[in-house]
């Protein structure tokens, strides 16, 4: 197979495929992206669930908690793109990550962060078309002191027809919940995302002390 790429040039224009399906009736405002501008249909989808009608007015509590910044997204170094075999002419597929987006809601003493991501799947020179998958970790940094204090690992999927030599995939994450520390969350927390199952994380706390 000619005129594959790989290296920073895999990183393919994401797919625009809306998953309305998978979180039908969701709404809300515009969440923030990895790469500063949100995407109309990630941003829709990762959106919590808010009623359908608004509710009554209620009297503003002064000493109620709020939110004011969410914590930001950071792709780890080389934990964008998730290459299967190789090197070179041996690369069977390669997952890359486009979009990331987040999403903050106050419950109680809690923080919940929902995430949002798409990207694309390429076939390599050894490959060919098929289903794949790829694990995807998602966790919360607290900045305080670098720990690690929720994370979950998803897998994404892609299917690549007959003839064909790239797919999209999204993954719409289930909240992490976090204590909620202060109202200006994105100094306290930051989301980390990275292609990789239980052994990322032990990789970048390794690199981290180098």
């Amino acid at each position: 197979m000619t005129g594959i790429g790989f290296g920073p040039q895999l990183r393919s224009a994401m797919a625009a495929t809306a998953l309305a399906a998978l979180l039908a009736g969701c709404g809300g405002g515009a969440p923030t992206t990895a790469g500063g501008g949100a995407s109309s249909t990630l941003a829709t989808l990762i959106a919590f669930n808010t009623p359908s009608a608004p509710p009554a007015p209620a009297a503003v509590d002064p000493n109620a908690r709020k939110i004011i910044s969410c914590p930001e997204v950071e792709v780890l170094d080389g934990g964008g793109a998730l290459r299967v075999g190789g090197p070179g002419a041996g690369v069977r597929h390669q997952f890359s990550m486009g979009e990331v987006v987040r999403e903050c809601q106050l419950q109680g003493g809690q923080i919940a962060i929902r995430v949002g991501l798409d990207g694309n799947l390429l076939i390599g020179p050894a490959g060919g078309p098929g289903s794949f998958s790829a694990p995807v970790r998602i966790a919360i940094r607290r900045e305080s002191d670098q720990a690690i204090v929720a994370s979950r690992v998803h897998r994404v999927a892609a299917t690549v027809p007959s003839g064909g030599a790239q797919a999209p995939f999204q993954l719409i994450a289930e909240p992490l919940t976090v204590p909620f520390v202060s109202e200006e969350a994105g100094t306290d927390y930051s989301v980390l995302v990275q292609f990789g199952g239980a052994g990322a994380e032990q990789r970048e706390r390794r690199r981290r002390r180098r």
